[in-house]
C-alpha cells in the first residue's frame, strides 16, 4: 500500500485511456470509471468518492462542467483535470474554480501518481485537522505515571504491543487508566495515523453505527452530505472502543468483519471501503462472562483476544500515589508552586480509592480549588476525599504504609540521592540507611522505573 487508501473515480470518454489509469492507481485505493461527465456524478452520488481524475474534453459534459457540478455536490472531493489542449488560460480557469491540479495529455504517469500522492496527503490533513479541532480542551498526550511493579509491568506489556498490529484488550476497573493506556500504546506504536476514541456506551446505535462506519448522503433522514467513521479516520492509526461491552450485536457483526477483512461499508453506501486502523478496545467486565451470557459474540471475543492488558487498580500499587499527586498537583495548580504536606500524603496514600486514579485526580483537582491562596495542601483540603482513608487497616498496618509512603516519596523527589531524601525527611543519613533496609523493594522499584523510562 503507497499511503493512505482513498476512492479515486477516473472519468473518460476513451476505455484504453481509462483502464491504463485505472491500473496505475490501483494501488492507491479503489478506483471507479466513468465513461462520461453524466455517469461520473451518478458514482459520485452513490459513493463516498475522494478524488477525481476527469478529462477535460468529453462529448455532452465536459471536466470543467463536471468539475462545477462534482464542488457543487461536495467541494471537499479533489478534482485532476486532463487535457491535450493545454493553455495558460485553461489552467487558471481551472485552479479558479477549484481544481485541485491541471496536467496535460499525454499524462506522464509519474507526474500523475506524484499528483495523486499530493492529493491524498491533503485529504488527510483536512481530515485530521478537522478532528483534532473537535477534540481540543480534551488534554495533552497523557503519561502512565508511576514506578511500581504493576505499573512497570504494564509499560512493559504495552511496549511489547506497540510492535505488532494485533487487536489489544485492555481489562480493569472504571477509573484505572485504561484510555491512558491506549493512547501511550498508539504513541509507542509509531503509527503515522490518529489515535480515534470512540465511547461506544456514549451514543444510540443508529447514530453509533454512522459514528464508527460513516454515511453517504441521504443514507438516511439529516445525511446531507457524506461523512467518513472513525474507522477511516483512524486508517494507519489507532482506533480505540470504549465499554465495548455496550457494543450492540447488529455492530459487532460489522466489526468482525472489520477484523477479518479490514474492510467496512458505510451505512447506506454500496462499496467497501478499506481500512488499516489498529483497533484496542476495553472494558471493565469480565468479556467471557458476557460471552457465556450471550451478551458478546463468541467469534469477535476470540477475534480480539490476541494481546490482553490489565490495568491494576490503585489500591494495588499505593506506592504510586505520591508521584500522581505530585503529578495532578502540577498539572491543575500550573505555576503557583503549590505543596502537599506530607500529613496529606500519608493520610492519601492510606487511602482505598475505589474510584482509583480518575477519583484521584478529581480529589487533587477539588483541593486546589479549595485551598484558595493557600501555598500548600493540608488534609482538611481533601475532607471530602479521606473519610475513610484508615478504614479496615489495624494503628500498625496504617503507621507502616505511612511510614512506607514516605520514605519512597522523599527518595523519588531526591532522585535516589539517599543523603538528600534524609535531609526532606529530617533525619540522619544513617537512619535512611535503616529504613531502605526495612524496605528494600524501594530501591528495586525507583531502579526499574529509571530502567523503564
Amino acid at each position: 500500500m503507497k499511503g493512505q487508501k482513498c476512492n479515486i473515480l477516473v472519468v473518460d470518454d476513451e476505455e484504453p485511456i481509462r483502464r491504463i489509469l485505472a491500473t496505475q492507481l490501483a494501488d492507491y485505493g479503489n478506483v471507479f470509471r466513468a465513461s462520461s461527465g453524466e455517469e461520473a456524478l451518478e458514482i459520485a452520488r452513490t459513493s463516498e468518492i475522494d478524488i477525481v481524475v476527469t478529462d477535460m474534453k468529453m462529448p455532452g459534459m465536459d471536466g470543467i462542467t463536471l468539475l462545477r457540478r462534482v464542488q457543487e455536490w461536495n467541494p471537499e472531493i479533489l478534482v485532476i483535470l486532463l487535457t491535450a489542449y493545454g493553455s495558460i488560460e485553461g489552467a487558471v480557469d481551472a485552479m479558479r474554480l477549484g481544481a485541485f491540479d491541471y496536467l496535460t495529455k499525454p499524462v506522464d504517469i509519474e507526474t500523475l501518481v506524484r499528483c495523486i500522492e499530493k492529493a491524498i496527503d491533503v485529504r488527510r490533513l483536512r481530515e485530521e485537522n478537522a478532528y483534532l479541532r473537535e477534540q481540543l480542551g480534551e488534554g495533552e498526550i497523557p503519561e502512565m505515571v508511576g514506578t511500581s511493579a504493576e505499573i512497570i509491568a504494564v509499560k512493559k506489556k504495552i511496549r511489547q504491543a506497540a510492535t505488532s498490529d494485533a487487536p489489544v484488550i485492555l481489562l480493569g476497573e472504571t477509573g484505572t487508566g485504561k484510555g491512558v493506556a491506549a493512547r501511550v500504546l498508539h504513541e509507542e506504536s509509531g503509527r503515522r495515523g490518529l489515535f480515534v476514541r470512540v465511547n461506544c456506551a456514549a451514543l444510540p446505535e443508529t447514530m453509533l453505527e454512522s459514528e464508527l462506519f460513516g454515511h453517504v448522503r441521504g443514507a438516511f433522514t439529516g445525511a446531507v452530505k457524506s461523512r467518513k467513521g472513525k474507522f477511516l479516520l483512524a486508517d494507519g492509526g489507532t482506533l480505540f472502543l470504549d465499554e465495548i461491552i455496550t457494543l450492540p450485536m447488529s455492530l459487532q457483526a460489522k466489526l468482525l468483519h472489520v477484523l477479518e477483512d479490514g474492510k467496512l461499508t458505510p451505512v447506506g453506501g454500496d462499496r467497501e471501503r478499506e481500512t488499516s486502523a489498529r483497533i484496542v478496545v476495553a472494558t471493565n467486565e469480565n468479556l467471557e462472562e458476557a460471552v457465556r451470557e450471550k451478551r458478546f459474540r463468541e467469534d469477535l471475543y476470540w477475534r480480539l483476544n490476541v494481546i490482553t492488558i490489565t490495568m491494576p487498580s490503585l489500591r494495588s500499587r499505593k506506592e504510586d500515589i505520591p508521584l500522581l499527586l505530585h503529578h495532578f498537583l502540577a498539572r491543575f495548580a500550573g505555576d503557583r508552586g503549590m505543596m502537599i504536606s506530607p500529613e496529606a500524603i500519608a493520610v492519601l496514600t492510606g487511602r482505598e480509592w475505589p474510584g482509583n486514579v480518575r477519583e484521584l485526580e478529581n480529589a487533587v483537582r477539588r483541593a486546589v480549588i479549595l485551598a484558595g491562596k493557600s501555598d500548600v495542601l493540608l488534609p482538611e483540603h481533601f475532607e471530602e476525599s479521606i473519610p475513610e482513608a484508615l478504614s479496615g487497616m489495624s494503628l500498625k498496618e496504617a503507621l507502616i504504609k505511612t511510614e512506607r509512603a514516605l520514605i519512597a516519596e522523599a527518595l523519588r523527589t531526591a532522585q535516589g540521592q539517599k543523603g538528600k531524601a534524609a535531609e526532606l525527611l529530617g533525619v540522619k543519613p544513617r537512619m535512611m540507611s535503616y529504613y531502605l533496609s526495612k524496605y528494600p523493594d524501594i530501591e528495586l522499584t525507583l531502579r526499574a522505573g529509571k530502567r523503564m523510562r
